[in-house]
């Protein structure tokens, strides 16, 4: 699902147990050339491939400068050969643009590191957040490079 979102995007914390949300949607707030990526729930790796693909034609479409990937309400742990495969797939698409990866649980900020580290030895400017406020700030902040 991709929803275009035409004002700033407010911290969103958490769903509480036992909401139901879509496994993925994709805002794009133009006025700050961002893509935001939510992932909820459980769900498979080729769902998760699924997404990172319509990310990818979101950056395409879009004059998009950073992305910010939210994992917090995901069930989902990628194994860390999956997350190479993802990594390596955004260097492909991403250019010079920022990622940021949101996360919750301890397991997902070390996955995001992984991601990140391989990202960052690629020449893509990356890292991993655990608040959402800091995540924007980063993505913005024009001495991020």
């Amino acid at each position: 699902m991709f929803v275009r979102k035409a004002h700033a995007p407010q911290a969103a914390p958490p769903p509480s147990p036992g909401t139901c949300l879509p496994p993925f949607v994709l805002e794009y707030v133009p006025e700050q050339r961002v893509a935001i990526a939510r992932f909820s729930g459980t769900f498979e790796t080729a769902a998760a491939w699924q997404a990172i693909a319509t990310i990818k034609a979101a950056v395409a479409a879009h004059p998009i400068e950073g992305v910010l990937v939210d994992v917090r309400a995901s069930d989902y742990t990628p194994t860390v050969e999956e997350v190479t495969g993802f990594c390596a797939e955004f260097v492909g698409f991403l250019g010079r643009r920022r990622l940021a990866v949101l996360t919750r649980l301890i397991v997902q900020y070390g996955l995001a590191r992984v991601l990140v580290q391989q990202a960052q030895a690629r020449d893509i400017d990356a890292q991993a957040f655990v608040d959402e406020r800091e995540a924007h700030e980063w993505l913005h902040r024009p001495d991020s490079r």
